[in-house]
C-alpha cells in the first residue's frame, strides 16, 4: 500500500514554549487524570451517560431518528424534557450543560451543540464543522472537538469552543479523513493531541507527532516529532506529564507497542 505524507497545518503566532525533559517507560501506579478524577462521567454506553447531581440522559430512537431525553432532578426540580434529532450526549463536569450531536437537514450531519440544562435550550453550536468526537475541559468552560468542515472541502478540523459564548478557534486541520486523539490538561489550559503525519491507503496512521495547543488562544506547537512511529491516545497524568501509546509499523505493516510518559516544561508559556 502507498504512504500518504501529511504536512503541518497549525501556525503558531508565538514562540514555542514547550520542551521535552525526559521520555520514559510508564510506571506502575501512575494514574491518568481523566481516570483519577472521573470528570467526564464515563459510561459504558455513549447514548446513555450518567450525569452529576441526579441527572441522566438517554437516547430514544423514533422513526429511525434519535432524540435525547434528560431526566432532571436537581435543586428541587424534576421532570423529563427532550432534545430533538440528537444523539451522543455528554455532560459537562459541573452538570450545567450537555453537549449533543444534533442533526439538521441543511447540513445533513450532526452539529455539536451545547444545551443549558436549567434553561432547557441550545445556547451554542459549532458553526464550522460537525463534532461527533468531543471532550469538555475540567472547568466546564470549553470544549475541544474534531469534525468535518462545513466548507465543502471535506477537511477535518480540530477546534475549541467556549461555553456559553460559543466562540470557536480552529487549532488544526487535516486534508484527509482520519482522526485526531486529544485530551485536556488538569488545569484546563492546554490540549494535547496526536497529529497524523503518514498514512497508508487503508486509513491507518503510521506516524504521528505529539502537539500541545493553548486552549485560550488556539495556538499549537509540535512537542515531540516522531516520523518513525505513532504517538496515540495522549492522556495527561499531571500538568507536566503526558502518557502516550507508541506504535511502530514495520515494512510488512505489523505493529509493536509500548506506553511511555513524556515529561514536559513550559517555562516560556504565559
Amino acid at each position: 500500500a502507498g504512504v500518504l505524507v501529511l504536512g503541518p497545518q497549525s501556525e503558531s503566532v508565538r514562540e514555542d514554549p514547550w520542551k521535552v525533559v525526559t521520555v520514559r517507560e510508564a510506571r506502575q501506579g501512575e494514574v491518568r487524570f481523566e481516570e483519577s478524577r472521573g470528570y467526564l462521567f464515563p459510561s459504558m454506553d455513549a447514548n446513555n451517560p450518567i450525569g452529576p447531581d441526579s441527572l441522566a440522559a438517554h437516547v430514544r430512537i423514533e422513526r429511525r431518528r434519535g432524540h435525547v431525553e434528560v431526566e432532571h432532578f436537581r435543586a428541587g426540580k424534576s421532570g423529563v424534557f427532550r432534545i430533538e434529532n440528537a444523539c451522543l450526549p455528554e455532560w459537562s463536569p459541573n452538570g450545567r450543560y450537555l453537549t449533543c450531536s444534533i442533526w439538521t437537514p441543511e447540513r445533513r450531519m450532526g452539529t455539536l451543540s451545547v444545551f443549558d440544562v436549567d434553561a432547557r435550550r441550545v445556547i451554542a453550536d459549532a458553526r464550522l464543522a460537525s463534532g461527533a468526537n468531543s471532550k469538555w475541559s475540567p472547568d466546564s468552560r470549553m470544549i475541544v472537538a474534531e469534525g468535518v468542515s462545513y466548507g465543502g472541502d471535506g477537511a477535518i478540523l480540530l477546534y475549541r469552543m467556549t461555553v456559553p459564548e460559543g466562540k470557536i478557534a480552529v487549532i488544526d486541520t487535516l486534508a484527509v479523513p482520519t482522526d485526531y486523539e486529544f485530551s485536556w490538561s488538569p488545569d484546563s489550559r492546554w490540549i494535547a493531541f496526536s497529529r497524523p503525519t503518514k498514512m497508508i491507503h487503508e486509513g491507518d496512521a503510521t506516524a504521528s507527532d505529539l502537539w500541545i495547543a493553548d486552549a485560550q488562544f488556539g495556538d499549537a506547537w509540535p512537542v515531540r516529532i516522531t516520523p518513525d512511529r505513532v504517538q496515540s491516545d495522549p492522556l495527561w497524568i499531571s500538568n507536566r506529564l503526558i502518557q502516550v501509546l507508541e506504535v511502530v509499523w514495520d515494512e510488512e505493516h505489523n505493529t509493536s507497542e509500548r506506553v511511555v510518559v513524556i515529561e514536559i516544561s513550559n517555562d516560556g508559556a504565559r
